[in-house]
């Protein structure tokens, strides 16, 4: 006949072995989760008009020959108001290559 502490360890290691399965899965959701959450705000970030007329303005309109030219047309000492729009944009893009570096978003997410 089984006895009485044999049965309490069975039902004892079965919850352990449920209780870890249930924390794996919670966290693994979790982490989905936040990548969901970071890429939305990302795209948010894209989405914004000054971003967008920003990135407009410096694909489209500028024009430049090398870099000393960039820097006289559009650099931080010549012209500032063109600068933080390089910046807003050049920041946007640093902050996700960062998270796709540290694999917080998947890169197939982003393209």
């Amino acid at each position: 006949m089984v006895e009485l502490s044999a049965v309490r360890d069975i039902v004892t290691i079965f919850g352990v072995i449920a209780g870890f399965t249930y924390y794996t899965m919670t966290v693994r959701h979790q982490n989905s989760s936040r990548k969901a959450q970071l890429f939305i705000e990302m795209y948010r970030d894209f989405k914004r008009p000054d971003v967008q007329k920003a990135y407009n303005d410096i694909v489209h309109v500028w024009e430049w020959e090398n870099y000393e030219d960039f820097q006289i047309k559009y650099g931080r000492l010549s012209n500032w108001d063109e600068f933080n729009k390089y910046m807003l944009v050049y920041s946007i893009y640093e902050g996700l290559g960062v998270l796709i570096y540290r694999n917080l978003i998947d890169v197939k997410m982003m393209s």
